[in-house]
């Protein structure tokens, strides 16, 4: 296997591929085609999705990028799944949908899940997360502690892996509870230098996208500036959410690997 230089990873919600403004879980192949061009733009190695359109069109996504994917179900027939899609083997799956079927019915309405991946430089653990929004004129913040609370003490620590990492949309802003769960329980903000708010589309005012990640003493996390096509002919954003992106680098003048120990 060829050593990679850096290792990009972007975590985005898509809306379905329906473009925005536009009605969600309405998959359009024209802006499905027009992702493929700008997430190749981005030289992406790790691509985790919520929102994800069907797996018919996730397919397509993953062909066009040349990825191996990952479908995420969601317990509900018009639900919102999600995707991870790699250009690195999957050593190992983690499909959390019988699970959370099982859970209580207002947890877990969108998706969880997660993978391993091999890379030339180690394991990459990642698991993707899409947590409860507000909805019905409430605040639903307890619902996304219930799901954070479930999905950390799931989600272990991986000592013999590169990186672990928890990506998605959290529909919560820095600050608050489940973004301070995240932290108590050992995960940094890979933004928190750099921190650009990733909603609303076109004039983003609140940050609730994140990549949280354990430290490592073998790579360095690199936050890179979100970027969206707007298409002009369409009167269309690519999506309602800007995206995250970090670039992992190695860490060569340590030769050992040291994961954070959990509060």
């Amino acid at each position: 296997m060829p050593i990679d230089s850096s290792i990009i990873i972007v975590s985005h919600n898509v809306l379905a591929f329906s473009g925005h403004p536009k009605d969600i879980n309405k998959p359009d192949t024209m802006i499905l085609e027009r992702a493929i061009k700008f997430y190749k733009e981005l030289h992406i190695d790790i691509l985790v999705i919520q929102e994800s359109p069907s797996e018919d069109f996730v397919k397509i996504l993953a062909d066009g990028l040349g990825l191996n994917y990952f479908f995420l179900q969601t317990k509900y027939l018009y639900g919102f799944p999600g995707c991870i899609l790699s250009k690195f083997p999957f050593k190992q799956t983690f499909d959390y949908n019988k699970t959370i079927s099982q859970l209580s019915d207002s947890i877990f309405q969108r998706h969880w899940g997660g993978v391993k991946v091999e890379t030339s430089w180690g394991i990459i653990q990642l698991h993707s997360v899409h947590l409860c929004a507000d909805w019905g004129g409430k605040f639903r913040e307890s619902t996304r502690m219930k799901e954070l609370t479930y999905l950390l003490n799931e989600v272990q620590t991986c000592d013999s892996c590169l990186a672990n990492i928890v990506a998605g949309d959290f529909n919560s802003i820095p600050n608050s509870n489940p973004y301070d769960l995240m932290t108590e329980y050992g995960f940094l903000d890979s933004h928190l230098q750099n921190p650009e708010p990733t909603v609303p589309v076109p004039n983003p005012k609140y940050r609730i996208d994140y990549i949280f990640y354990e430290k490592s003493k073998k790579i360095k996390i690199n936050p890179l500036s979100p970027t969206l096509p707007y298409y002009e002919d369409l009167n269309l954003f690519l999506s309602d959410h800007y995206p995250c992106i970090i670039k992992i680098e190695r860490n060569d003048e340590c030769q050992c690997l040291t994961t954070y120990q959990r509060k």
